[in-house]
């Protein structure tokens, strides 16, 4: 469509997708995923627009929502978070394992989080402070499920298997021997 612009027409597109309930779960999927791997990762709209169109793609050429999802999240954003620390990887796989409970992702957090020694530890629940200011860290055991809530988003199934491709890949990351 054609609209008048300050240096001529503008050309908008719109791209439509029934709306019906897989896709609304897979696009909400996608942005609760990339909104947690962005409390540890400066991700900017170019991964967001590489990760929307890798899943539309996948669409497409006929995947259906759930693995178009994985694939695209396998593809677009698992590379991007090859860099942060292991902890905060776990913590992107907690959300994959407890994506509908806050309360199980409360506790599995705590639990990674102790076993982390005094400075690691600090410094995650910092990075997760910037999303939630009243975390204290240095008590990982005074994390609520309502501050769990504002950094992972609301408690709803994820189109992303706990163990497809983006799983294994963040997975391989953890294993992965290094500095």
């Amino acid at each position: 469509m054609e609209q008048p612009g300050e240096h001529g027409p503008t050309i908008r597109y719109a791209v439509t997708w029934p709306d019906d309930t897989a896709t609304r779960a897979a696009l909400d999927g996608l942005w609760r995923i990339f909104a947690a791997a962005r409390v540890y990762r400066q991700l900017g709209t170019a991964q967001a627009e590489a990760s929307y169109r890798t899943l539309f793609a996948g669409v497409a050429v006929g995947l259906g929502w759930p693995q178009a999802l994985d694939s695209a999240l396998a593809d677009t954003l698992a590379d991007q978070l090859q860099v942060i620390a292991r902890d905060e990887l776990r913590a992107l796989l907690l959300l994959l394992d407890h994506p509908d409970d806050s309360t199980a992702l409360t506790d599995a957090l705590v639990k990674m989080l102790n076993g982390l020694a005094g400075p690691r530890q600090s410094a995650h629940l910092l990075q997760l402070r910037l999303v939630a200011p009243g975390i204290d860290p240095g008590r990982p055991s005074a994390l609520t499920n309502e501050q769990i809530e504002a950094v992972f988003g609301a408690p709803a199934q994820l189109y992303v298997p706990p163990t497809g491709l983006f799983a294994r890949r963040l997975t391989a990351f953890v294993n992965e021997q290094g500095l």
